[in-house]
């Protein structure tokens, strides 16, 4: 028999973020289900067609805080909502006390790193159960931040795989794509690669462009990059942010990325080097694929300090992938495996089971 459940999704992200895809597509799958969804958020980018309802949850002074406490609290009792699923450290506070008051279950999917501080250890605001979406995420709560490892549950980005060909090979033209944001740790890699290893990359290969996809074009230049790019001007387009990704990776010969973007572009059947904030795998094959995973592309490290970005090793891998042909074909093993690991379907049947458990408690 099909749940009846009513969810309230709640999130604090003001850019687009992998967190904001992630419950979109899971709200939808849900209320195609039977579920009754909604959503509330700081901002919302991502096509939907569940209910959203935009609150100031990022900001967090006291006053707001409290303010959003009573908000939650008010719409949990409003619409009789049976299970409340939070999507960032934010959204987890201020869900975690409206639920308390209302005596309602709280999940927590943690997308990224923790921050390391007092409040993680005096309290756990992430509820009765977290979700990771990949392995390293689950081993930094239990060994760093000290969450109780019984309560964590490793279920990562769900998919759904219609919009993709994975059994088609893509005839991309000589694009290389850099997907992801311009702000942050992710916007600071992407600035630094600019400047230290694709002049060297254009200079060598004539033939090949470059695309810079997602964030905001002018943030991704410095006074030392721009410099250096000036010369290649006609062969990079900064696209800006755009609504689909895929359009661009289809057309790409390789895509740099990590998260979401990562597990799209093998998902289009076109070939990966995982760069994320916390490391770089380099080229994705099928021998370091299940490490590629565990990290979600190069964004997580289970250990306090990450390994960091060596630009030496990126330059390294591309120089590779761009001389030997037999790379650019991608591997059907690894479609199949990220297929199957990433059917939004799957996802969808083990957040149920974890749900139905925390209602039956």
């Amino acid at each position: 028999m099909k749940p009846n459940l009513k969810v309230l999704h709640v999130l604090s992200q003001v850019m687009l973020t992998g967190a904001e895809t992630y419950a979109a597509i899971l709200a939808d799958t849900q209320k195609a289900h039977g579920y009754h969804t909604c959503i509330i958020s700081q901002a919302w980018h991502t096509k939907c067609d569940t209910e959203i309802h935009l609150f100031p949850i990022a900001k967090r002074g006291v006053v707001h805080r409290i303010m959003n406490v009573y908000v939650l609290i008010k719409f949990i009792k409003k619409y009789k909502i049976n299970i409340v699923h939070a999507h960032s450290r934010a959204a987890s506070w201020v869900s975690y006390f409206a639920c308390k008051w209302c005596q309602v279950p709280l999940i927590s999917s943690v997308h990224g790193r923790q921050h390391i501080h007092k409040g993680n250890s005096t309290l756990d605001i992430y509820g009765n159960s977290i979700i990771t979406v990949c392995e390293y995420n689950s081993r930094h709560l239990t060994d760093i931040v000290k969450i109780n490892p019984q309560k964590i549950k490793v279920i990562p980005n769900g998919f759904d795989l219609s919009k993709f060909n994975i059994n088609t090979k893509i005839n991309a033209t000589k694009t290389i794509s850099v997907i992801g944001r311009s702000t942050g740790t992710k916007g600071d890699i992407t600035k630094k690669m600019l400047e230290t290893v694709m002049p060297d990359i254009l200079t060598k290969y004539p033939d090949v462009d470059l695309q810079i996809i997602g964030g905001v074009p002018d943030e991704y230049l410095t006074e030392n990059n721009s410099k250096i790019l000036n010369k290649f001007v006609s062969r990079i387009l900064f696209t800006g942010h755009v609504p689909d990704t895929i359009p661009y990776i289809v057309h790409s010969i390789l895509v740099i990325g990590s998260g979401r973007v990562a597990i799209e572009t093998l998902l289009s059947g076109v070939s990966l080097l995982a760069l994320g904030e916390a490391c770089c795998h380099g080229l994705v094959y099928e021998y370091n694929l299940k490490e590629c995973m565990a990290s979600n592309f190069g964004d997580m490290w289970y250990d306090e300090q990450p390994p960091g970005i060596d630009y030496s090793f990126i330059y390294k891998e591309l120089c590779a992938y761009i001389e030997d042909k037999s790379l650019h074909t991608l591997s059907q093993n690894i479609k199949n495996t990220v297929a199957k690991s990433y059917d939004i379907r799957h996802v969808y049947a083990n957040v149920e089971k974890e749900y139905l458990q925390l209602i039956s408690q």
